[in-house]
C-alpha cells in the first residue's frame, strides 16, 4: 500500500509506502522520479533512546529537501528533516510538517501542545517568532501552513475559540494576526502563499460552518480583500502568478481562481481552454 504527499518541480513524487507482513508492515518513505523512472526507498531514521516504526515523506522542495514524520515505538510522531542531496537529515523534534519553501530553506507546521512549527534548515534551528497584537491567553493554538522562499510563512492561531489569519516572518521574526470573513463571527485561515511571495490567499468560515469566504492578502500591509462567498482553501498551492484552487462549500466541486482576472473558473472551463474532451 502506498499514498503521494508531494511533487516537486522536477516531476519527482515523494509519499509513503509499506512494506510486507513478513517485514512488520513497516511504513518507509520513498522519492519517484518521474522523468528516468529512478524508485528509492527511504527508511526510517534511527533516534537516540527510541527505536523507530516507520516514516512518512510530506512535503518535497525543488532541491529535494523534504519535510516528514518519523514514528518510534512510544507512539512519538517526530518531524524530520532529510536533504537528498547532500545527503543528511536532522530530527526537528516538533510533530507535525504542513509546508516547505521551494528553495528548501523553511519548513512549517504545527505541534499537539499548539506552538507552531518554523524550522529554517539552513541554520538548522527553530525560528522564534513574537506576535502582533501580541497575546492575551497563555492558551492558544497556532499552526503555519505554507511558507515562501523569501521566509514569509502563513497559517492560523486560535485564540479564546476564534481562529484569525496568520502571517509571520523569518527576517523580523514577528507574526501579525488578522480577523477574516463578513463580520466578527467568522473564523479565518490564511492558507497558501506562492513561492515568490507576491500572493496570499486564505479563507474565512462562519462559526456555524454554514457560510464562507475566500480572501486575498496584501504581502505588505496584511489587510485582507474579500473575494468570493461560499467556497474554501484546502491543501491547495498558490502559483507565481497567484492561481490557486478553491472548493465550493456546498458542492465540494473544484474551482481555479485567477488574480489577473479575478475570476473564478471551473474545471470545465480549464478543460475547454486546454480543448480536453
Amino acid at each position: 500500500m502506498s499514498n503521494v504527499t508531494a511533487v516537486n518541480n522536477n516531476g519527482v513524487v515523494a509519499g509513503s509506502i509499506k512494506s510486507g507482513a513478513n517485514n512488520g508492515c513497516l511504513q518507509q518513505g520513498y522519492l519517484w522520479n518521474s522523468n528516468d523512472n529512478t524508485f528509492m526507498i527511504i527508511n526510517p531514521l534511527e533516534v537516540p533512546n527510541y527505536s523507530t516504526s516507520g516514516f512518512r515523506l510530506s512535503v518535497l522542495s525543488t532541491d529535494l529537501i523534504s519535510g516528514g514524520i518519523t514514528f518510534t515505538s512510544n507512539n512519538s510522531e517526530l518531524a524530520t528533516e532529510n536533504n537528498f542531496l547532500t545527503p543528511s537529515n536532522s530530527i526537528i523534534k516538533w510533530n507535525y510538517v504542513f509546508g516547505i519553501s521551494e528553495n528548501g530553506q523553511y519548513i512549517t507546521g504545527t505541534t499537539p501542545y499548539g506552538s507552531y512549527l518554523f524550522f529554517d534548515t539552513k541554520q538548522q534551528q527553530q525560528i522564534d517568532l513574537s506576535y502582533n497584537p501580541p497575546l492575551t491567553l497563555a492558551q492558544h493554538t497556532a499552526e503555519l501552513i505554507s511558507v515562501a522562499n523569501n521566509g514569509i510563512a502563513v497559517g492560523s492561531i486560535i485564540e479564546s475559540n476564534i481562529s484569525r489569519a496568520l502571517i509571520c516572518d523569518a527576517t523580523s521574526k514577528s507574526c501579525n494576526a488578522v480577523a477574516g470573513g463578513i463580520d466578527n463571527n467568522y473564523k479565518a485561515w490564511a492558507s497558501s502563499i506562492s513561492a515568490n511571495g507576491k500572493f496570499i490567499y486564505g479563507y474565512a468560515l462562519s462559526l456555524d460552518n454554514t457560510s464562507s469566504q475566500i480572501f486575498s492578502v496584501d504581502v505588505t500591509t496584511h489587510a485582507i480583500k474579500p473575494l468570493f462567498e461560499s467556497y474554501f482553501i484546502t491543501n491547495s498551492i498558490t502559483t507565481n502568478d497567484g492561481v490557486i484552487i478553491v472548493v465550493n462549500l456546498r458542492s465540494n466541486e473544484l474551482a481555479f481562481y485567477n488574480q489577473a482576472t479575478n475570476h473564478l473558473y471551473s474545471v470545465q472551463d480549464l478543460a475547454q481552454q486546454l480543448h480536453l474532451p
